[in-house]
C-alpha cells in the first residue's frame, strides 16, 4: 500500500501546485485550469498505468484521484469567482457541502480499496494494519493469506477444457475399476499404508501401471504432498504416506498404462494424532 500511497500523494501534490500556479499567474478560470490539469495528469499516467499494470482496482484508484483533485479545486475557485462577480470578498464562505461530500466519498473509497489490495497481496499479518490489532494470544499470529488449491484451472482455457472433456469420455469408455483407500484410519504425521487396486473392464488386474498423485490441502497448498505408488501385487499398488495435518485432504491421482491415462479425484479425512 505504501507504493500506492506515495504515487497518489506525489501526483496529487503536483496537481495542487500546478493548479495554484496557473490560477495565480494566468487569467484562466478555475474550470479551465481544472480541465487542463486533470487531463494532463490522467494523460501522463495512462502509459505508465498500462505498462506497469497492477490490476484494474489500482488503475481505477489513480484515475479517480487524478480527476477528483482538480475537480474539487475547480468547484472551489468557481465559487470564489461567482462571489467576486457579486462584489463579495473572494474566498469568503469557500466551503460547500456538495464538493466536500464528493471529495470525502472518493477519499474513503480510495482508502478502503488500498486496504483491500494490501491485505489481498501481503496478508494481514505482514501489513501496517497489524499495528492497530490486539497482540495475539500465546504468541500465535494468524495469517490471512489464502494459498489454497486451484487445480481446475483448465476450465479457464477452452482448448484445455475440451481436451479434458475428451479424456473424460475416453476414461469412461475404458471402464477401468479402481479401488483405493487406507489400510487403517490415517492420523496426522503418522505414515499409513495407502493402497490402490486397478482392474480393466473385464476384471483383469492391470499390471505394470505407473501411478502418481498428490494430496492437496484445500486451506494451504504449501502442505500439498506428491507421491508415487509401487506395484506390490497383481494389480495392487501401495505406499506408506504421512499427511502432515489433520482434517480434509483432496486427492488427484493419475494411473498411466501404455498410452492410457486414467484420472482419479477424491477426498479423505485425516484424524488428529492420539496423545
Amino acid at each position: 500500500m505504501s507504493n500506492l500511497v506515495y504515487a497518489l500523494g506525489g501526483v496529487v501534490l503536483l496537481e495542487f501546485l500546478v493548479f495554484a500556479a496557473l490560477y495565480r499567474w494566468t487569467r484562466w478560470q478555475g474550470k479551465q485550469i481544472a480541465l487542463l490539469v486533470g487531463l494532463a495528469a490522467i494523460g501522463l499516467f495512462l502509459p505508465f498505468g498500462v505498462f506497469y499494470w497492477k490490476g484494474l482496482d489500482q488503475f481505477a484508484i489513480h484515475i479517480a484521484f487524478y480527476a477528483m483533485v482538480p475537480y474539487g479545486l475547480g468547484i472551489i475557485t468557481t465559487h470564489w469567482e461567482k462571489q467576486a462577480a457579486r462584489g463579495e470578498r473572494s474566498g469568503q464562505g469557500w466551503f460547500h457541502w456538495a464538493p466536500a461530500t464528493i471529495v470525502a466519498f472518493f477519499l474513503a473509497l480510495a482508502v478502503v480499496d488500498a486496504v483491500i489490495i494490501t491485505v489481498a497481496e501481503n496478508g494481514l499479518s505482514s501489513s501496517i494494519l497489524q499495528r492497530f490489532l490486539p497482540e495475539p494470544r500465546r504468541h500465535q499470529v494468524a495469517h490471512s493469506t489464502f494459498p489454497g488449491t486451484i487445480y481446475h484451472d483448465y476450465q479457464e482455457k477452452e482448448a484445455q477444457f475440451n481436451a479434458y472433456l475428451k479424456d473424460r469420455q475416453l476414461q469412461e469408455a475404458r471402464g477401468w475399476k479402481i479401488r483405493k483407500g487406507w489400510e487403517v484410519k490415517p492420523e496426522a504425521g503418522t505414515a499409513t499404508r495407502f493402497k490402490v487396486e486397478v482392474r480393466d473392464s473385464e476384471g483383469t488386474p492391470l499390471l505394470g501401471a505407473h501411478i502418481i498423485g498428490r494430496f492437496l490441502r484445500p486451506s494451504d497448498s504449501r502442505l500439498d504432498l506428491d507421491f508415487e505408488l509401487q506395484e506390490v501385487g497383481q494389480g495392487l499398488y501401495a505406499r506408506n504416506i504421512a499427511l502432515p495435518a489433520p482434517g480434509r485432504w483432496d486427492l488427484v491421482m493419475l494411473i498411466l498404462h501404455a498410452n492410457d491415462k486414467h484420472e482419479v479425484r477424491a477426498h479423505t479425512a485425516v484424524a488428529k494424532p492420539v496423545i
